[in-house]
């Protein structure tokens, strides 16, 4: 805030905020910020970045998402950052050749970035590729050893292959790198109840929900439990 104020001009700044706000769950601040961000300048790739951020994970609004990051990356061809996203968003319309070679491009442009590796590693657990999944693990833990997206990616790889142990250790270290991480606790929970613990398994579904209630998915597994 205090740069924008020093810099009224410069819309990096309030994109940079908005990329901030979403990370704290500020919805009104985030639609502020991207709204002066573009008002700035239409095209700039990081507030658009932001935009889709909030579209397609609060707001459910994946076409929206979709428009901004092709948009991105006609923009800024060469942004790492921006091809990642457009593969995750591609994911999550079901268009697997496209997310596919999206994050292939991001990885290109910025191979030793465990990112890229670690979101193509998990889009090919999702299509039960796991030998193709586990060289993309192996790469992203190889850029980053503490990298958290990167040791839950070879927690449900392990998971997948049936060595619930195994799993579990790397869940544990992954979510203990980082505590915030939904997903891991999500996963993290399903290995201690395929291993049959199911008082450790309702506290890592408890602090995954805690951390991230628009994520449906806990919700989902919690459901297929009971039933």
């Amino acid at each position: 805030r205090e740069a924008e104020r020093r810099y009224p001009d410069d819309p990096t700044l309030p994109a940079a905020r908005a990329q901030l706000a979403i990370l704290i769950d500020d919805r009104e601040q985030v639609q502020e910020a991207v709204e002066r961000a573009l008002t700035l300048d239409p095209d700039d790739p990081m507030a658009l970045e932001a935009r889709a951020s909030f579209r397609g994970g609060i707001q459910g609004d994946i076409d929206g998402a979709h428009a901004d990051l092709k948009r991105v990356v006609a923009i800024a061809p060469g942004s790492s950052t921006g091809w990642n996203a457009l593969g995750l968003v591609e994911s999550e319309r079901g268009a697997d050749r496209e997310a596919e070679a999206a994050l292939k491009r991001s990885i290109a442009l910025d191979p030793q970035d465990p990112v890229g590796h670690a979101n193509l590693a998990i889009l090919y657990l999702d299509q039960d590729r796991v030998e193709e999944a586990k060289a993309e693990i192996d790469a992203a833990i190889a850029a980053d050893p503490a990298f958290e997206i990167g040791l839950v990616a070879r927690g449900r790889y392990y998971m997948q292959k049936g060595d619930m142990e195994r799993a579990v250790r790397d869940l544990l270290a992954g979510t203990t790198a980082n505590p915030a991480y939904s997903q891991g606790l999500l996963l993290l929970g399903a290995a201690h109840y395929e291993r049959g613990d199911r008082e450790a398994a309702d506290q890592a579904f408890d602090n995954a929900e805690r951390l991230d209630p628009n994520d449906p998915a806990i919700a989902n597994v919690r459901t297929a439990i009971a039933i």
